[in-house]
């Protein structure tokens, strides 16, 4: 905690320098500060311990389906699914209290009822002598990112089966052909032997031989023309 509270302190401090070289009044820092948090195309919003509203950006109040002043008259029990709602309460405002930050998704709901996806930034802020200020939080819907990511991994296990199928089918393929060649032998030698037998009981057996080969031989041509 104590790290990320000096970390949070020399980057406010060097935005402070940065802007001072612009020789910009504190007035007219105030002013870009807060029309950079106005024009964010991610929703940034400040609230005390409780979780009320101390600031709301336009972006906020449109990824939730509202206008800004309706926005701000809803309770965060109003714009996120229930167990999202409660873990803030119980999990992750605890957190922050010991180190300052957490990151992670929450279920969100729009005005229309609506359940997605976000994630959601919160951080403490604190004036220099440590004395809090709000939590302010950084939202960002990610239906899109998660969608992509699915549309990806349902690319990618269809690679992996395509991959599996094709070393299948070369297995097979090589099976066959091995299979192939055991029944030409079986089939050439019964017809050497078909051609010499006297005993009519033998040749019907060499017979029954042969056709059973020859089915095989068709069998495994199918197989191949399948692989």
């Amino acid at each position: 905690p104590l790290l990320n509270r000096i970390s949070i302190h020399l980057v406010v401090h060097d935005a402070r320098q940065r802007l001072q070289a612009q020789k910009l009044s504190e007035r007219d820092q105030l002013t870009l500060l807060l029309a950079a948090l106005q024009q964010s195309a991610d929703g940034i919003t400040v609230t005390d311990r409780g979780g009320k509203w101390l600031m709301s950006n336009p972006a906020e109040a449109k990824l939730f389906g509202y206008e800004q002043e309706e926005f701000l008259e809803k309770d965060i029990k109003d714009i996120y699914e229930p167990m999202s709602a409660q873990r803030i309460k119980s999990e992750i405002i605890p957190i922050l209290e010991k180190q300052d930050h957490w990151e992670g998704e929450l279920s969100g709901r729009k005005k229309n009822g609506e359940i997605f996806p976000i994630l959601l930034s919160l951080a403490t802020v604190k004036d220099n002598s440590g004395k809090f200020l709000g939590i302010m939080g950084f939202t960002k819907d990610i239906t899109n990112l998660k969608k992509a990511y699915q549309d990806l991994s349902r690319a990618q296990e269809a690679l992996v089966r395509s991959e599996r199928m094709k070393a299948l089918g070369e297995m097979v393929g090589g099976i066959a052909h091995e299979f192939n060649n055991l029944l030409a032998g079986i089939l050439g030698n019964t017809q050497i032997l078909l051609q010499t037998a006297k005993d009519p009981t033998l040749a019907k057996r060499l017979r029954t031989i042969e056709r059973a080969a020859l089915t095989g031989a068709e069998e495994v041509k199918r197989l191949q023309t399948f692989t």
